[in-house]
């Protein structure tokens, strides 16, 4: 009788073997369906699948379902087994022990196959490919073999009418079963050589007998339980003939002993593998060698679900933790730690296995729990720690439901170790976890963990991450949350908080963070102020950690666009009772923080206010300009969004708290600085905007206040002033209020224009252009002209001038008035710069200026006899004070530079007043060239030209002026009849030879120098010592003189000369005649054509000297006279 059917829909045979002859001819008869285990080489960690060649792809997943119904076929059929053909009806009844020992058979030949492999390994044999074919073909028969008897058994037994058959085959089948079982052994019995080579990428065409050993051991141990399990079904059948077997089946033991061996086997290899394996390896390597143990490893848990589902027997996990606890330590080395890190390993690669094919999760937590108490309780290092926790998370996280209390067992291990720092001895520091240096680093770190497993560096930071993700999955249970608060908050007692270190309280604050950001729901703010008040009050001091955590928690706040207030007021109240000297590196952090608030979140309602109070102005005083300067920026930022918020409609009360609070602590910073010579222009902007601001809100008088504050303060740095003023007329709503200060900022541009050295700056012309447009300003000068003036001032002061001139004597009154106001104070403007004059091209500025509104405006700002005016406070500060009349006080360079290039427009100015009828006019005059020639005239000058301006702008001087000057020179430093000369004397005449050798082209002013010096030259060279300097300097002066072209191009300075020679003979030679002597026997070797003409009247004069003595003929005078002329006879000689 045939009783063979095939299933419909089987598979087609293992790919990739290429069948012998002898299989060739099996194909002419029908064939049993055959399928095995194909190996893909290593199982990948990171996702499980299974070969699309193997059993479960191929529909072996019904083979441990109770069958269907099936159809007997009658007719007679051949089959094809261990390459010879059978009857298919009756070959399993007549030849049953036959068929097991040529299964035997092929089984020793493979064994006996990989036995000599192992042997020759070194000898480098080649397996041929019929030699694999051979392997493969040994483990086929055997499959195709017992795939016959399940499919016989199935078939049988969906008939009651054929239960006859099995009564003598059933127990005949169990005993070769039997027997054959205890051939193959268990696969731990497997020798080590089969493990090395039995995993293979090319699966089942590999030409290693090893690899077919393995497999074939595989197929076979997976083939027997199959099959002992529908012997089983049958056995139960045909006893309850009458009853549903497959409703309510009982089995015996073999069953469930041959799955608990067979996943005890898989186990102990997995053992083996892990022993194999170090700790930092096994994330990323799995517990299976191959993917056919994995295989396997999925089809029993296929085996015991199913039948547990049906109510048969344990499920997967009963059986799996009845293995696993079964485990001797002794037997394998085992630690408590050891063996908790391998079941934790071979725990998360078995539950992954779920995933397969779709299947229902099943959750182990019972046997998770133990292990997580194991580490806990145990002394674990931080490399086991971090290895174990990869595989909670993968298990608890990834795989299976939420559930807290593994999370509440490993918080009773990191609580114990918050102050550690969770260091793995032997690596590099760049692999430490750091510490974040701001408090979004904080939120971004705590963040991290959560989203990027790769931003988790230690073992705490990897258990955040899995409070993080548990907290996430399990928001709709409120019991997670409430479990996990309970617990972690309970352990924070007051004696654990204050025992917490630097690291211990970044770790707690970091857990809060992540209870925060996780659950949704803002509960632990609270506890962050409770533990930020219990250390604070425990030490007196609170670390960076706690206020970052602080900070770190008003950005969650912000985030989530809810109010801040009790969060700030805890940090301020601190940095309040602070000293900036002492605490300042603190709060300088807390300003770092603020900032980064302040500029990020443009919302201004939510409590920002509270973080400005008492401690602002202390920092802004003793912090560095840097540090000052970011703050200033930042609160810049707040005042221009709180005018963008205030000009478009309500503000919020918030806001009006905001503006309230910056202007308390603001204004006593801005007294403060701004008359400081230094002030930031960050002051300017920020008191602009405070200013607009206070107009915007209807407050006037702070207004006013700031106003008076810049722009009134006479000692405000100017440059602080220019961009004050910049700032309101830029401000659409301060410029409708300006006109009411027009006389204030007139005054002001008049003070930057003459402060300023950058007159082309855009301040400064947009301040040109302002002030062009005020009436007052109009009605003196052309305001487009005004304001396309390279130098805005020096226009204006001509169009002053120019007023001044024209008008009658009451507008010009009105005229001076108006520059009175404009002027008023300048001397408090400018003594700062000019008692500390640092910037030289300021200084210079200034001289410049003063120089040019005294030159062309000195009759508006001077008043005969009236005192204090203008012109003599600015003549007093600049040129005239005090110290200056002690010839032994020394100016600052950057004085006298300035002085020497615009000395000669203050004189300018002063000759205008006209010194001969105003003697302080004249006597400043001569008090500014007595004190200035010796200090701007150098002696040894290393150029040509001279940059003292009193000598190059000479020529600017009406004739008048220059002869006073050149009179007051030689009246003050070049004394007559002295031996011993003026200590100045020398600078005196280095003035007159520069100032002579610079206009020796300019007849006037050649013949003004040699009528009002030549006289006083030749006084020096007659009486003053002859080994002085000023004796040789005047001699050098005489001979630069004579030897002038300038005298020979017109007889009238020739006639100058003798005119002045012949009142010198007439002077001196009664009672000097050796000195007049050597001086014409001098003039004669330098100039014997001016000697030459001044002979006779040299002789007239000897003789009214020797008739007024009452003798015909002086001897000396008269050898004189002829020494005289034998000197020019000798010159005329040497020229011939």
């Amino acid at each position: 009788m045939s009783a063979g059917v095939e299933r419909q829909g089987v598979h087609k045979i293992c790919g990739g073997t290429k069948p012998e002859t002898e299989l060739q001819e099996c194909k002419k008869s029908k064939k049993v369906f055959f399928t095995c285990f194909d190996c893909s080489g290593e199982p990948n960690v990171k996702y499980s699948e299974v070969n699309p060649n193997g059993f479960l792809k191929s529909g072996e997943n019904w083979a441990c379902s109770i069958p269907e119904k099936l159809q007997v076929c009658g007719e007679c059929e051949d089959i094809n087994l261990f390459g010879l053909t059978w009857d298919k009806g009756s070959v399993l009844l007549k030849r049953l022990g036959a068929l097991f020992k040529m299964a035997s058979k092929e089984l020793m030949v493979v064994n006996s196959a990989a036995k000599l492999n192992a042997n020759a390994l070194g000898l480098n044999i080649n397996w041929s490919y019929s030699s694999q074919n051979s392997y493969f073909l040994s483990r086929k028969y055997c499959v195709e073999l017992f795939i016959f008897i399940r499919n016989f058994v199935d078939s049988v037994c969906s008939h009651p009418d054929y239960y006859w058959i099995l009564n003598d085959f059933l127990p005949e089948l169990s005993k070769k079963l039997i027997n054959f079982r205890r051939q193959l052994g268990k696969l731990t019995e497997l020798p080590e050589y089969v493990y090395l080579h039995g995993c293979h990428s090319s699966g089942n065409k590999s030409s290693q007998p090893a690899y077919h050993l393995l497999h074939m051991h595989l197929d076979l141990r997976w083939l027997y339980l199959n099959l002992i399990l529908k012997v089983q079904y049958a056995k139960r059948n045909i006893e309850n003939r009458d009853s549903q077997f497959y409703e309510q089946p009982e089995l015996t033991n073999e069953v469930s002993t041959e799955i608990k061996n067979l996943i005890r086997e898989l186990l102990e290899l997995s053992v083996k593998r892990y022993e194999k394996t170090s700790c930092s390896e096994l994330c990323r390597k799995s517990p299976f060698s191959c993917t056919c143990i994995q295989e396997m490893w999925i089809m029993l848990q296929l085996v015991a679900d199913t039948l547990y589902t049906n109510n048969i027997e344990k499920n997967f996990w009963e059986y799996y933790n009845e293995c696993v606890g079964s485990l001797n330590s002794d037997e394998y080395n085992f630690t408590p730690v050891s063996r908790a890190i391998f079941s934790f390993w071979l725990l998360s690669n078995v539950a992954k296995l779920y995933k397969v094919e779709d299947r229902a999760l099943a959750s182990n937590y019972p046997v998770l729990e133990s292990l997580v108490k194991t580490i806990v309780l145990e002394e674990i290092n931080e490399s086991e720690m971090r290895t174990c926790l990869t595989f909670i998370e993968f298990i608890c996280i990834k795989t299976w439901e939420p559930k807290v209390e593994p999370l509440i067992t490993l918080w009773d291990y990191f609580y114990k170790k918050l102050n550690s720092n969770f260091y793995l001895v032997g690596a590099s520091p760049m692999t430490a976890a750091v510490m974040s240096k701001t408090a979004s680093g904080m939120v971004q770190q705590v963040k991290s963990y959560v989203e990027n497993r790769s931003s988790v560096l230690d073992s705490f930071q990897h258990f955040l991450r899995l409070i993080g993700l548990h907290l996430q999955r399990s928001k709709g249970s409120p019991r997670h949350w409430n479990v996990i608060k309970g617990r972690i908050f309970s352990k924070l007692s007051h004696p654990k908080l204050c025992s917490l270190s630097q690291a211990g309280e970044y770790h707690l604050v970091l857990l809060f963070l992540m209870l925060d950001t996780s659950n949704g729901v803002s509960q632990v703010d609270g506890k962050m102020i409770e533990l930020f008040n219990v250390i604070k009050d425990a030490k007196g001091l609170v670390s960076n950690e706690l206020i970052k955590g602080l900070f770190a928690f008003v950005i969650l706040k912000l985030e989530s666009n809810e109010h801040i207030g009790k969060l700030v007021q805890p940090l301020v109240d601190y940095v309040n009772s602070l000293s900036p000297l002492e605490s300042y590196d603190m709060i300088k952090m807390y300003v770092e923080e603020m900032e980064f608030i302040l500029k990020t979140y443009s919302s201004l309602n939510l409590g920002q206010h509270l973080f400005i109070s008492e401690w602002l102005s202390r920092y802004l005083f003793s912090s560095s300009l840097s540090d000052s300067g970011r703050l200033l920026e930042t609160i810049l930022t707040v005042l221009n969004r709180l005018k963008i918020n205030m000009c478009h409609g309500n503000p919020e009360h918030e806001m009006i708290m905001f503006v309230e609070k910056l202007w308390s602590e603001l204004i006593a910073y801005l007294k403060g600085v701004s008359n400081h010579f230094n002030t930031s222009q960050q002051v300017s902007v920020l008191a602009a905007s405070l200013a607009s601001l206070s107009v915007i809100t209807g407050k006037l008088d702070r207004f006013k206040e700031l106003f008076d504050l810049f722009i009134s303060n006479d000692t405000n740095d100017i440059r602080a002033v220019r961009k004050f003023l910049n700032c309101l007329i830029e401000s659409t709503s301060v410029v409708n209020i300006l006109h009411s200060y027009n006389n204030s900022i007139v005054k002001a541009w008049v003070r930057c224009c003459i402060m300023c050295p950058d007159s082309n700056h855009k301040e400064m012309h947009e301040l040109t252009c302002y002030i062009s447009k005020i009436a007052e300003i109009k009605s003196i000068v052309n305001p487009d002209h005004l304001m396309d003036c390279a130098e805005p001032l020096y226009l204006f002061l001509s169009c002053l001038q120019e007023k001044y001139t024209s008008n009658d004597i009451y507008e010009r009154q009105s005229l001076r008035e108006k520059v009175s106001i404009y002027f008023e104070g300048i001397d408090r403007w400018l003594k700062p710069v000019i008692s500390s004059p640092r910037d030289y091209d300021q200084v210079n500025n200034v001289y410049q200026s003063l120089g040019n509104i005294i030159r062309m405006i000195s009759p508006l700002l001077y008043v005969k006899s009236k005192p204090n005016t203008p012109l003599q406070q600015l003549l007093d500060l600049t040129l005239l004070p005090v110290s200056v009349r002690n010839p032994e006080s020394k100016l600052p360079h950057n004085i006298v530079q300035c002085v020497k290039t615009s000395l000669h427009l203050f004189i300018l100015g002063l000759f205008k007043l006209i010194p001969d009828q105003d003697h302080y006019i004249m006597r400043t005059i001569k008090e500014l060239l007595t004190i200035y020639i010796p200090r701007c005239v150098q002696i040894h000058q290393m150029f040509n030209f001279t940059d003292f301006s009193l000598i190059s702008q000479f020529g600017d001087f009406e004739e008048r002026s220059q002869c006073f000057i050149l009179e007051t020179v030689c009246g003050n430093f070049l004394r007559k009849k002295s031996r011993n000369p003026h200590n100045q004397a020398l600078y005196a005449l280095k003035f007159l030879e520069e100032l002579f050798t610079a206009f020796t082209n300019s007849p006037e002013i050649v013949k003004n120098v040699l009528r009002l010096t030549f006289d006083r030259m030749c006084d020096i060279f007659m009486f003053c010592d002859d080994k002085s300097q000023v004796h040789s300097a005047a001699k050098d002066i005489l001979r630069l003189f004579l030897n002038s072209s300038s005298i020979r191009k017109g007889n009238f300075l020739m006639d100058d000369i003798v005119r002045l020679l012949t009142s010198l003979a007439n002077e001196h030679l009664a009672w000097s005649s050796r000195q007049l002597f050597e001086l014409v026997v001098f003039l004669s070797s330098e100039a014997p054509d001016l000697t030459s003409r001044f002979l006779p009247h040299l002789l007239e004069i000897i003789k009214e000297v020797e008739k007024k003595r009452g003798v015909g003929y002086d001897k000396t005078l008269r050898l004189g006279f002829e020494r005289i002329e034998s000197r020019l006879r000798a010159i005329k000689n040497e020229e011939t």
